[in-house]
């Protein structure tokens, strides 16, 4: 693992964010890992398989290395562990929308596109996630509670990446 996935990886697992033990819509969950996704796990699994968790189905797959700004990076990853991954690509063509390519890897694009305002690509990059999450918030009438605690998880995230 590089430095920054270890970093982004602890960080991660802070409780404010995705640490400690909850029960959730995906079941048991440990630091963010939901037994309900996770059924061969030993449970809960070790902290060294939580790690190899969050690298190989969130922090590779999404690029995350590969993001120049570690403040764009953390966001994505944080939002590809609590959407996942597939949501997470859905949510950045959205906001990249016209100017991807269709060939071009999506680290490559959000690089391009935030190089000039990398302060603005993250606003709209949080916007976006906070319109995610009130959408589905509404959508399966969760309470106020919830909304409040993911859009503090992604203003908390903000800072994390530092």
């Amino acid at each position: 693992m590089t430095d920054r996935e270890q970093k982004f990886i602890a960080r991660l697992r802070w409780p404010d964010m995705e640490g400690g033990h909850t029960v959730d819509s995906g079941g048991d969950t440990v630091d963010g890992i939901a037994r309900k996704f996770h059924p061969d796990e030993p449970w809960p699994p070790s902290n060294e398989r939580i790690n190899a968790i969050y690298d190989a189905e969130y922090y590779k797959p999404l690029q995350i290395d590969d993001i120049a700004d570690p403040h764009i990076a953390f966001q994505v990853f944080a939002f590809g562990v609590n959407a996942g991954v597939g949501r997470c690509r859905q949510r950045l063509y959205q906001l990249y929308g016209n100017q991807a390519l269709q060939n071009e890897r999506a680290a490559d694009c959000i690089n391009r596109i935030s190089a000039d305002d990398t302060d603005g690509f993250l606003a709209r990059l949080v916007e976006n996630f906070v319109d995610f999450y009130w959408d589905i918030s509404g959508a399966k009438q969760f309470n106020t509670g919830s909304l409040k605690g993911w859009i503090h998880r992604l203003c908390r995230g903000i800072n994390l990446a530092e």
